[in-house]
């Protein structure tokens, strides 16, 4: 079906402009809009992750021929995109072949749907002008592919695995370079961590490691969309939780204060995942209202879509933070041999992920924050982040255990009614921020009172000590 063109809207002040005239039949006031944005739907750019089918023609042909295999998926991606009448991100994990998580120890589904390849080494191959062009004709004018998704350790402990994470985030940049006329603005990742080291040492590696990827990105005019899954499982001794340092807001203000010290600040912006909130106890509010807090909501610029069921049994037993003990990922403090056996490490997750619309309709559990509530998660998008829906991607992730299948026709009928669900539901919250909107403009008092969940006593105080703290005596940066 044709793509509906996106309306582009100013999102400066001005775009509302207004003139009162008298109405003398009325004796009231009246308002004329020049322009009356209010009463004109702005939807937020739903997307699908690829990696929702990481193996679309087969296993073998990901380890004979990796590089076939990639483009071929990329290329079934941007159809099935087009029957959905969605965008795409593009997974763009390593290569089989050249990866050194093997596919059993490894949760999450990562993909290497991207025409290009790192080895070991750090070597590998660019994504090729025929490749590029190949994508680029598949997409037409109806499909984008919004960023290139590669999740990652950047700051890994192992040198030589760094060296391949860095050099393959780097290649992923260029790509998206190559893609910018299909809208490609970046690439989607992790900051990742030290597990044997502070979370203060991991701000130095932070400054050491992922400082130069983002000045290498301003160059290439391209975004580090960092998520914040705070990878629990990803260290088989489940030893360290936070495995990716950038998993709350207060980090996201830190980390754009080390990145606005270099100048790059503009190049790190936050994919935010309500799943991982959920997980650790927070919730969309508690997030959102943060940025705004700290005067930098702008930092959150796209979401992943995905929904948490909590498991309170497990909590009971292990609080949110989950199972530390037993898990048997582990033998005598080592990863185990056997990579399935280290996979065992994701045991520590209290919740289990599910689809953005596929699921009970539970308000209670909204109410506590065991689910996500996403008519509000639209609605604050645009009243508390300011966010300007029509350039703001909503990524649709499938990581919904029992139906992670490799079949991606069952995959696209879940998603279709996925992307159906979000696509009703944000035009629901949309109507009402602009009646909102409409209500202030005509002097009309909104009825209702502003949502309590909002509400967090000494919050701006908190936020704007972050945004004022020393961050190189506290944390021994590098002195410029």
């Amino acid at each position: 079906m044709p793509r509906k063109k996106f309306l582009i809207i100013s999102s400066k002040k001005s775009h509302i402009n207004i003139a009162s005239t008298k109405n003398t039949e009325s004796g009231g006031i009246r308002k004329k809009m020049e322009k009356n944005t209010c009463l004109t739907t702005r939807l937020m750019r739903p997307a699908i992750l690829t990696a929702a089918v990481q193996e679309t023609h087969g296993r073998q042909i990901m380890i004979d021929n990796p590089e076939k295999a990639a483009l071929s998926s990329a290329l079934t991606w941007i159809e099935t995109a087009r029957n959905l009448n969605v965008d795409i991100e593009l997974a763009a994990a390593l290569m089989r072949p050249d990866s050194y998580i093997p596919v059993e120890a490894f949760l999450d589904p990562v993909a290497p749907h991207a025409p290009l390849r790192t080895f070991p080494d750090g070597t590998g191959k660019d994504m090729s002008d025929d490749d590029t062009n190949q994508l680029i004709d598949a997409c037409g004018s109806d499909v984008h592919i919004c960023d290139l998704g590669f999740f990652d350790n950047p700051m890994h402990p192992d040198p030589k695995i760094r060296r391949q994470v860095y050099e393959h985030i780097l290649r992923c940049g260029r790509a998206a370079q190559k893609l910018k006329s299909v809208g490609c603005t970046g690439v989607a990742g992790f900051i990742g961590s030290d597990p044997n080291l502070t979370i203060d040492q991991n701000i130095q590696l932070f400054e050491r490691y992922v400082i130069p990827i983002l000045k290498e990105f301003k160059k290439m005019g391209v975004i580090y969309y960092i998520e914040q899954c705070p990878m629990p499982g990803l260290d088989a001794t489940a030893s360290f939780y936070f495995n990716n340092i950038a998993y709350c807001a207060g980090m996201w203000i830190l980390l754009y204060r080390v990145a606005q010290k270099h100048g790059v600040e503009n190049v790190l912006r936050i994919t935010y995942d309500v799943s991982h909130d959920i997980l650790m106890g927070n919730t969309y509010n508690g997030s959102f209202m943060a940025m705004k807090a700290a005067g930098i909501p702008f930092m959150v610029a796209r979401f992943h879509g995905k929904n948490q069921y909590r498991k309170m049994a497990l909590v009971a037993l292990w609080t949110m933070f989950g199972q530390r003990a037993g898990l048997g990922s582990s033998i005598n403090g080592k990863p185990h041999p056997n990579p399935a056996e280290c996979g065992k490490a994701w045991g520590i997750m209290t919740a289990n992920h599910g689809m953005v619309g596929i699921g009970e309709h539970n308000p209670l559990a909204m109410f506590q924050g065991l689910e996500n509530d996403w008519f509000g998660h639209q609605y604050d998008a645009r009243n508390v982040l300011g966010m300007i829906p029509e350039d703001t991607y909503f990524v649709l992730e499938h990581e919904w255990g029992p139906a992670r299948v490799q079949d991606l026709g069952l995959v696209k009928e879940m998603v279709q009614i996925s992307a159906q669900y979000f696509r009703g539901i944000d035009r629901a919250a949309d109507a009402q921020y602009r009646s909102k909107l409409w209500c202030a403009d005509r002097e009309i008092k909104l009825p209702g009172s502003p949502n309590p969940l909002n509400i967090f006593p000494g919050l701006d105080e908190a936020a704007q000590s972050l945004m004022a703290m020393d961050i190189d005596k506290v944390f021994g940066l590098i002195a410029i």
